[in-house]
């Protein structure tokens, strides 16, 4: 909050710096993403599944946030590659429901629903993607 820039070091060495929103965008590497708060961190074949279905390039690795993967409850296909899965484990918050899905294609990711929505364990569904919410690692 009193920053312009923003420098990570590992090892005594300078990992990545640059400002705030660029390195928060934009994560050096798969250890920077995590430190940063990045809920997960997927890289080969599942990343590019991710990417390709918030319409983006494929890349080695992309960091996730909890809350980019949202169940797609609309009615009309989507435009993208469908991200399906069957949800594990499903918590109940205040503001929405915390969901773990084994997506095909990709493993166990973090998910959210609206606590409307509120999918249980052993039912499938749609995953959409919040582009705002990753960030690709090249």
């Amino acid at each position: 909050t009193v920053a312009d820039r923003l420098a990570v070091m590992r090892a005594g060495r300078l990992v990545q710096s640059g400002e705030i929103a660029e390195v928060w965008r934009a994560p050096a590497d798969v250890e920077t993403a995590r430190f940063l708060g990045y809920a997960g961190v997927l890289e080969g074949d599942a990343a590019v599944r991710v990417l390709a279905a918030a319409g983006l390039p494929p890349a080695r690795a992309v960091a996730v946030r909890r809350s980019a993967l949202t169940v797609d409850v609309s009615p009309e296909p989507a435009s993208y590659p469908d991200l399906e899965g069957v949800v594990l484990s499903a918590r109940v918050t205040p503001d929405q429901v915390r969901l773990v899905v084994d997506v095909s294609g990709v493993g166990e990711v973090d998910a959210v629903a609206s606590v409307n929505t509120h999918p249980a364990p052993g039912e499938r569904v749609r995953l959409g993607v919040d582009r705002s919410r990753l960030a690709v690692i090249r």
